[in-house]
């Protein structure tokens, strides 16, 4: 599922993609253009229904915040007659923002979410990549370790989730330094956001330094 993800994030046009996927769903759909589409980059409408969509093709190790929930769920105020705003995203979203958006009548749509949208929607999509996968197997069956960025944010995440007060607001930073990863990334608090830095080492993943 995870290459599926970032494969999503390497697409080109994220906002027409999007907009070709709920077409194929059964909605009207139509793309914004620059800076008249007031924060809404797609119209998504059926006979009964007007959704406002957010396409937001973010890094994949990061997490929407409930700060940017807030502030698209305002979009459903610049146009008449919507049902909801959808947010559809390469990356997740934290856990405060997944409760708010219940609240707000937003939609969320995570980049796995959109994973299982575009298996359902279009079987063809992901059939190149796939098969590129299956020609290096030795790649796919890597032990644990952080060889890729994917994998040592997903250590740095479960580490912070595990030791650090607070909760995993996706990285802000990176950098390869050949045997080790060093990462930057945001924490969620009691006191507000917090900006922490991590050094992984590649071979087996451990955490080398916090700060």
């Amino acid at each position: 599922m995870s290459e599926h993800v970032e494969h999503l994030y390497n697409v080109d046009d994220f906002e027409q993609f999007v907009a070709n996927i709920w077409a194929q769903r059964g909605w009207d759909t139509e793309v914004t253009q620059g800076s008249h589409d007031r924060g809404i980059d797609v119209i998504a409408t059926k006979p009964d229904k007007k959704h406002l969509i957010q396409a937001k093709q973010w890094e994949t190790s990061k997490k929407i915040s409930s700060t940017d929930v807030r502030q698209y769920a305002g979009l459903i105020e610049q146009e008449s007659n919507v049902d909801c705003v959808e947010i559809v995203t390469t990356a997740a979203f934290t856990q405060q923002a997944q409760t708010i958006a219940e609240d707000m009548n937003v939609r969320l749509v995570s980049g796995q979410d959109l994973v299982q949208i575009v298996l359902e929607t279009d079987t063809t999509f992901f059939q190149d990549s796939d098969q590129q996968a299956n020609m290096n197997p030795d790649d796919n069956d890597k032990p644990d370790s952080a060889h890729d960025l994917y994998d040592a944010s997903e250590i740095a995440k479960q580490y912070t989730e595990s030791f650090l007060d607070g909760e995993w607001n996706g990285i802000v930073a990176s950098e390869d330094n050949g045997d080790e990863w060093w990462i930057s990334f945001e924490v969620d608090g009691g006191s507000g956001t917090e900006e922490r830095s991590m050094v992984i080492t590649k071979e087996d993943g451990a955490v080398k330094s916090i700060i």
